[in-house]
């Protein structure tokens, strides 16, 4: 393409009649150079890169889709994480009952222990008392 003044330039054409967009700037106004420089870059416009509303529309449902499926995939997770939760609540109380069952014979045998060592103890004091009260009543 070339302009008024000869300066060789190419731009990506969209179908558009340049002609009588010029003569129509021209009609209001603008200088025939300027209606001519703007109908050629005007017409350059690369219609790949305007949204039209097909497009525009096409994004919106395709980002409702991932929305939707971002959306679905949380679900799951907090569904998931609902179960990781519980397991391990029900593995910390299968825990907790063991040690306590565990302290519980632990707690049997220190009282068999204690009571196993007072006995004689005790024996052995009312022994230790009665010998005394032989001596003291004789």
């Amino acid at each position: 393409m070339q302009s008024s003044d000869g300066v060789e330039f190419t731009i990506p054409q969209v179908p558009m009649d340049t002609l009588t967009m010029a003569k129509v700037l021209e009609s209001y106004g603008t200088p025939q150079r300027q209606a001519e420089g703007l109908a050629m870059v005007l017409s350059g416009l690369n219609a790949n890169h305007v949204a039209t509303k097909v497009d525009v529309g096409g994004l919106r449902k395709d980002t409702k889709v991932e929305t939707d499926n971002i959306r679905r995939d949380i679900e799951e997770l907090r569904k998931e994480t609902k179960m990781a939760i519980a397991n391990c609540e029900a593995n910390l109380r299968t825990e907790l009952a063991n040690i306590e069952s565990r302290l519980k014979v632990e707690i049997a045998n220190i009282k068999a222990d204690i009571f196993k060592w007072i006995v004689p103890l005790l024996v052995g004091q009312l022994a230790a008392f009665a010998g005394i009260l032989k001596i003291f009543i004789h």
